[in-house]
């Protein structure tokens, strides 16, 4: 995925949940590390290379999502092959 398109995924479901980059940032950060507001900024801006999958796998698993759907919504059209997405019910 471009690291545009996935800052852009990330700062969508975001804001689909309704928080600040802060508090994306305290639900990304693990024990022993600590994520800042200004590190969530550059991610969603595409200033930050591609993290590690690691750091990916948190970054989902705070956003509420596998990090499949996560890459499927970045645009990524192999994400569906190698991580599992998903398919949550639609409350229209």
């Amino acid at each position: 995925p471009s690291r545009g398109s996935l800052g852009e995924a990330i700062r969508k479901r975001r804001l689909e949940l309704g928080w600040t980059q802060e508090q994306l940032a305290e639900r990304i950060s693990s024990e022993g590390e600590f994520v800042r507001q200004s590190e969530v900024s550059r991610l969603e801006s595409g200033r930050v290379s591609l993290p590690r999958r690691a750091r990916l796998e948190r970054i989902a698993l705070a956003l509420e999502l596998p990090l499949g759907e996560l890459l499927a919504r970045s645009g990524w059209s192999e994400a569906e092959a190698n991580f599992p997405v998903r398919v949550a019910p639609r409350n229209d």
